[in-house]
């Protein structure tokens, strides 16, 4: 199926769970037990506390989102970096994914929508390096908002200059991919890497 008969001009990705992926639980594990909880109690602390959320809409910084962990976790003063290494020790980022978002420009608009902290553009950048396939990309501490905000897909849609309509959307989180839909724009749950592609394939050259 062409481009013209889909009508799709742009493919909007979410980050984390979908093009950077933590492919080793082991050294999240071993993180975990070693102060006595499992690997989703730790995971809750660090991404699903209050803190955490604030970070996310750059109400606190990164920063002060982490000396909460670390009191929390009643951290050893030096350990917070020790902590922050292994903690993201298994994350991946998938080049395959990213070579092919590159490739469907300039036909094709691409974008980044990712809820993360105020230190996100760096680090990704100094440790992955791939925003340069995207048109656009934005994180959710710059703009104050995060997803499912409706607000901030439309910000998104509008430095895009695209309709939602002409517009796919993809993200690991349920609720963020039916906010979309809700907005018009086509909605992709990302589950692998093998089904992102066939899916994405039923609407443009993947």
């Amino acid at each position: 199926m062409g481009l013209e008969q889909t009508g799709i001009q742009a493919v909007i990705w979410d980050m984390g769970g979908v093009l950077i992926r933590t492919e080793d639980r082991r050294p999240r594990t071993e993180l975990a037990k070693k102060f006595g909880f499992t690997y989703e109690m730790l995971e809750s602390i660090v991404y699903g506390s209050s803190s955490a959320q604030e970070a996310s809409v750059g109400r606190i910084t990164a920063d002060a989102h982490w000396m909460k962990v670390k009191a929390l976790l009643k951290m050893e003063d030096n350990f917070l970096p020790e902590f922050q290494r292994a903690f993201w020790a298994g994350d991946v980022l998938d080049e395959e994914l990213v070579a092919r978002i590159d490739h469907l420009r300039p036909a094709i608009k691409t974008g980044l929508l990712s809820n993360a902290w105020d230190n996100a553009r760096e680090t990704v950048g100094k440790q992955f390096g791939f925003l340069y396939a995207f048109d656009v990309s934005v994180f959710s501490a710059e703009l104050k908002m995060e997803k499912p905000n409706p607000a901030f897909y439309h910000w998104m849609l509008d430095q895009l200059q695209v309709q939602p309509d002409a517009a796919i959307f993809i993200d690991d989180m349920p609720e963020n991919v039916k906010a979309a839909e809700k907005l018009g724009l086509h909605g992709i749950r990302f589950i692998n890497r093998d089904q992102i592609i066939k899916d994405l394939q039923e609407f443009l050259p993947f």
